[in-house]
């Protein structure tokens, strides 16, 4: 998944224009929003570079990039964090869970 995927979505879903710059939609979209994280989940599969296409889609986007090791149990451990605060009627923000960021 990338950007590209969330424009396609985007014109599918009628929420944009073709004669709109998908990039300027994605900003405006996402105004006020200062970094990106992307999860290295230790694969990359079919040699796709996912950590330079993360980096390219932040950079696009004006957006700094953050990264932090993953793996199905951290994550397994967020959802239920999420799940748990949700449930107690809780606004979830990700400075409630515990994501570990790496410099």
């Amino acid at each position: 998944m990338g950007i590209d995927f969330v424009f396609r979505e985007l014109q599918i879903n009628h929420m944009g224009s073709t004669d709109i710059d998908p990039l300027r939609l994605a900003r405006r979209m996402l105004d006020g929003f200062t970094r990106a994280l992307y999860i290295d989940m230790g694969f990359d599969p079919e040699g796709k570079d996912l950590p330079g296409r993360a980096y390219q889609i932040a950079a696009d986007l004006g957006l700094r990039l953050e990264r932090a090791n993953g793996s199905y149990a951290v994550l397994k451990d967020v959802i239920e964090q999420a799940l748990t605060l949700g449930t107690k009627g809780s606004v979830v923000s990700s400075a409630c869970l515990r994501i570990p960021i790496l410099g």
